[in-house]
């Protein structure tokens, strides 16, 4: 564990300036530093999206003798026998390749947003490259998964092994690795100002003005690089639509079914992320979900790959009633079919998709009592309210969205009312997305373990100790510090297990240093000191030798194995 002191220039030391005042100074020690490696990341990452997604291109055309154009006429043009084989092959790829991976290669190549908050963004480039390999290449046979996953993964990656080259702190690596993230989305996509956003509003939960000039320079110099080999053009095709009070009305109606049916498909992907195989014969998890997957496309194989194709029909009005109600229920069962077996691969595509089946659904059955409304218009709502609720960042998704069409500007005032309506039911339900699951399931670690009886330590320990999660932010940690005694109480430190990291003191909380500019993006692991734990099973010499080393302080006590906080001794105890 690193540990820091505190620096000069904390918040009491601050002077007061205007919002806008000094917003792109950032809390390095070299500057010029971070921007050199920040546009070398950027730039290896668009080059790496265009060779990831000629990958899937490759398996694309392998499995369904694919050349161009739209893929679900590919897979309509196979023999169901051939689909059904194609996604079996998928499985056993998976199947083989997350078992290596996870036996055999160290690092941590896993779920994004985990990284960044719990070990700023620490990750394995060569773990990750497998992991995103194989993403693009299930994808491209058929994974009802997104294609922006690996892509995401690698510029994460990317950055993580240059914030490790030139020994950047956590809270650089933490914002090195977001706005990289967010930069490969951007150009895997071609969204620039989208993925900057979504490295932003998203990954880091924040967006004040520090943070948008790196993301954004990210976002344009990744996407600037990916052209050299992916097309510069829109993802979707849509035609002009106007606004009316039929549309408006529509929107505020369905808004709240849109939040609910998200939230169910919210809920549905944090329980497939978390039971997904970890050892022994379930592992073969991905060849199974894979194989059932191949024989219900016999029937709808418009659940094979990332939804794209589909949505696009969609948008075309070209899907009837009867198809739409089978796959509202039936492509979200798939994508969390495909990450429940261990599969990776990304989500943003998925939930676009489920808010466009949900909105031509919808204006399916409107026009039945109010005839004349486009039902294309209604896909078009149900998309970006969609995208807007599980990922619980509206702003991104507007942004994204028109991105993505660069047409639907017309329809702006339904989005809102849709989107708005949406997020209001929603957030009283489910306050996360379908990025934050483990966030939140790591955040709720954030307590000392039940601690077993110890006679010897008895007369100096208490399990009243102050513990705070690796992810917090900066409020939560200044708050906690705050409400601890005068003199030496700290803020224990742990991490998604609930083992102990380190601990924050009063000094290095109200004087955060370099970390200032940039406290709304930070983390409780950038704060963190090293600290020397005892273990539950220390004696009393060990315990007073502490002690009287620092009389009026206290030591952490583990737990043997696991690491676990259990509480502290304290000699005035």
């Amino acid at each position: 564990m690193i540990g820091r002191d505190g620096e000069e220039g904390g918040l009491a030391d601050q002077r007061l300036m205007q919002p806008n005042e000094g917003a792109t100074r950032l809390p390095f020690a070299s500057p010029w530093r971070f921007w050199l490696l920040l546009m070398a990341a950027s730039l290896i990452t668009g080059v790496l999206v265009g060779l990831l997604m000629m990958i899937m291109h490759g398996a694309q055309h392998m499995s369904y003798a694919y050349g161009h154009g739209p893929f679900q006429k590919a897979i309509a043009r196979v023999s169901p026998l051939r689909r059904v084989a194609v996604l079996a092959a998928a499985g056993a790829l998976a199947a083989l390749v997350v078992y290596v991976l996870k036996r055999d290669v160290p690092g941590h190549g896993g779920e994004l947003t985990e990284t960044i908050w719990f070990r700023a963004g620490q990750m394995s480039f060569w773990k990750t490259l497998g992991q995103s390999v194989l993403s693009v290449t299930v994808v491209g046979m058929g994974a009802s998964l997104g294609r922006e996953g690996a892509p995401k993964q690698m510029g994460a990656a990317t950055a993580a092994m240059g914030a490790r080259l030139f020994r950047l702190g956590p809270a650089e690596g933490r914002l090195l690795v977001a706005c990289c993230a967010g930069a490969a989305m951007g150009a895997v996509y071609n969204v620039p100002l989208g993925g900057a956003l979504f490295s932003l509003e998203v990954l880091l939960g924040s967006l004040t003005l520090p943070l948008m000039l790196p993301a954004l320079t990210s976002a344009f110099v990744a996407t600037w690089a990916s052209w050299m080999i992916l097309p510069d053009r829109p993802t979707y095709t849509v035609a002009s639509h106007g606004t009316h009070a039929a549309l408006i009305i529509w929107a505020l109606m369905c808004g709240p079914l849109f939040g609910l049916g998200s939230v169910v498909f919210i809920r549905l992907i944090i329980w497939a992320d978390r039971v997904k195989p970890k050892r022994g014969v379930f592992m073969i998890m991905p060849l199974v979900a894979f194989t059932l997957l191949g024989f219900t496309a016999i029937r709808y194989p418009q659940l094979l790959g990332n939804g794209k194709d589909v949505t696009q029909e969609i948008f075309d009005g070209a899907l009837a009633l009867p198809l739409l109600a089978a796959l509202v229920l039936l492509k979200p069962l798939a994508t969390a079919a495909c990450l429940a077996s261990g599969a990776p691969g990304g989500l943003f595509t998925p939930s676009l998709t489920f808010g466009a089946i949900m909105g031509g659904l919808a204006g399916r059955l409107w026009v039945l009592a109010w005839p004349g409304t486009s039902v294309e218009a209604c896909a078009l709502v149900g998309a970006v309210t969609a995208i807007a609720v599980t990922m619980q960042a509206p702003l991104s998704a507007f942004i994204l969205f028109a991105e993505l069409t660069h047409h639907v500007l017309s329809l702006m005032i339904p989005m809102i009312a849709s989107v708005t309506a949406a997020m209001l039911t929603a957030r009283r339900l489910e306050p996360r997305s379908v990025y934050s699951g483990k966030i939140y399931a790591g955040r709720s670690g954030a307590h000392a373990a039940r601690a077993r009886p110890m006679p010897a330590l008895a007369p100096w320990f208490t399990d009243k100790v102050a513990v705070v999660s690796a992810a917090a932010d900066y409020t939560e940690v200044l708050t906690r510090v705050l409400e601890t005694p005068d003199g030496a109480g700290y803020v224990y430190v742990v991490d998604e297990k609930g083992g102990l990291l380190g601990r924050i003191g009063r000094a290095r909380a109200l004087r955060p240093g370099r970390l200032s500019p940039i406290l709304s993006a930070s983390a409780a692991y950038d704060l963190v000191e090293a600290v020397a734990a005892l273990g539950e099973g220390a004696g009393p010499d060990e315990v007073e030798g502490r002690l009287r080393g620092e009389p009026d302080g206290e030591w952490p006590v583990v737990e043997r194995g696991t690491n676990r906080l259990l509480g502290v001794v304290r000699a005035a105890f």
